[in-house]
């Protein structure tokens, strides 16, 4: 089930804040195993080593994880035919 916030009850329920090393990450747990995975084992060792920034949306009253972002810097390589 999908619930479509507007912009006003978005800023009142939640709140988007950076990864910290004095955030707990245990309880965040969704569908996708790789994702639990990174953001418990690597976000933050990806951020210290300048890889990756990730941001935390948390519930402003019971302040539980429920989304994450990570923009990770990274690179393809291409062919000179590609």
């Amino acid at each position: 089930m999908r619930i479509q916030f507007g912009k006003k009850e978005c800023l009142k329920l939640f709140r988007l804040e950076p990864l910290t090393s004095s955030i707990t990450l245990s309880a965040f747990s969704c569908s996708v195993e790789e994702y639990n995975e990174y953001l418990q084992n690597d976000a933050l060792r990806s951020q210290n080593d300048h890889i990756a920034r990730t941001w935390l949306l948390r519930e402003r009253v019971t302040g539980k994880i429920v989304a994450y972002m990570s923009l990770i810097m990274d690179s393809i390589k291409l062919s000179f035919t590609e």
